[in-house]
């Protein structure tokens, strides 16, 4: 079973916080009370995964990639939290 990655594996700054990631472009209406803490950027990888393979003999998973055709678009990001709750600043896990 593949579980998708959690916001603590994806952003740092995100542990205890109630925090709000939305595309850059996403319509958000900062106001005095919702503040932004971060401005995050994904970088599309080469490859995608499609599949996997498990060896039951050497008790491997194998991933199988392909080509990205979209490899080098960057994707942003904002992170906003209640102003009252600022927490630590958020970035992308590097």
């Amino acid at each position: 079973m593949y579980v998708a990655p959690t916001p603590f594996v994806l952003a740092d700054g995100t542990e205890n916080q109630i925090t709000l990631i939305v595309p850059e472009n996403f319509a958000l209406t900062l106001t005095k009370e919702l503040i932004t803490v971060g401005e995050l950027i994904r970088i599309e990888a080469k490859e995608l995964i499609i599949g996997y393979e498990f060896d039951l003999i050497k008790n491997e998973i194998i991933a199988k990639t392909t080509s990205n055709p979209s490899a080098g678009k960057m994707h942003k990001f904002i992170a906003c939290r209640m102003k009252q709750e600022p927490g630590a600043s958020v970035s992308i896990t590097s």
